[in-house]
Formats: C-alpha cells, structure tokens, sequence
C-alpha cells in the first residue's frame, strides 16, 4: 500500500536535507514515525537514509560535507521514488539487530537467503526501483529526472 502522505513528506524533507536547506535535527523530527508507516517503501527508505546520513556524519550537509554527484544521483532517485506510484517490489529487511541474530542462529543460512533474495528483486544500482523499466515509467511523469540511472 503506498503512503502518500509519508512519501510527500520524506522527498520534500529529503531533498532539503540534501540540499543543506534542512539540518540534521529537523530531518529527524520529520524521519520521526516514518518506520511505523503502512508502505513497505518508507520503511526502507527511512533505513537507508538512517545509515547513510544520520548514524554519522554533520548536522548540516554543506561545504565539504556536501554531498557527491553520486550520492546526490541516489538521493534524486529515492526522491523520485517517493513522488511515483510505483510499489516497492524489494523484499522486506527486517532490523539489522534481529537480523544478525537470525543470521548467528541459523550458521548464515538466513542471512544468504535474504540476499539471494536481493539478487533476484532486481537491479541494486537502481534501488529503490527494481528495473530500469520501472525507473523510465516514474521518470516519465516527472521530467525533472529523466537522466536519473545508477550512481557511478
């Protein structure tokens, strides 16, 4: 089920905070909830954005902790995600923490199934799109990102 109110709320806030408009703070306080939503996509992408800006790094995202053309190109796409209608079709992660214990329990058995999991999903370069096909249709309705692929 997609969650529009969270997916409008997270791409406008991330792109502020990408931007160094947002610092890390406000950030927070509108990531604050995402996790509890109904769209398995803010679920992940509030995860992803966790570990990519938040766990570390400066409170603002400016002068030389700007971000890099490559993580800018991530950062439009998992906008871009936000703003299409398109499902998010990867599997669900579960917590990292219980994840490792699962993983500790089963010898890495489970851990090697939810990454073949992954391998078979779709294409990682284009996370959170599963396709190319998919990242064309959402770019599609909105022109601003029709040179939007994988970061390189």
């Amino acid at each position: 089920m997609i969650d529009r109110e969270w997916r409008d709320r997270i791409a406008c806030a991330l792109r502020r905070f990408a931007s160094g408009r947002l610092d890390r703070t406000g950030f927070d306080r509108v990531m604050w909830g995402a996790s509890r939503s109904v769209d398995p996509a803010v679920v992940a992408l509030d995860d992803e954005i966790e570990w990519a800006f938040l766990n570390f790094g400066p409170n603002r995202l400016v002068g030389r902790h700007a971000l890099t053309a490559a993580q800018r190109r991530n950062v439009a796409r998992w906008v871009l995600f936000l703003r299409s209608s398109e499902p998010y079709a990867w599997p669900i992660r579960g917590s990292d923490f219980i994840a490792i214990l699962r993983a500790i329990g089963t010898l890495g058995d489970s851990w090697r199934a939810n990454e073949e999991a992954w391998a078979r999903a779709g294409d990682r370069a284009l996370w959170p799109f599963v396709s190319s096909g998919q990242l064309a249709r959402a770019a599609s309705v909105h022109p601003f990102a029709r040179r939007l692929g994988p970061a390189t």
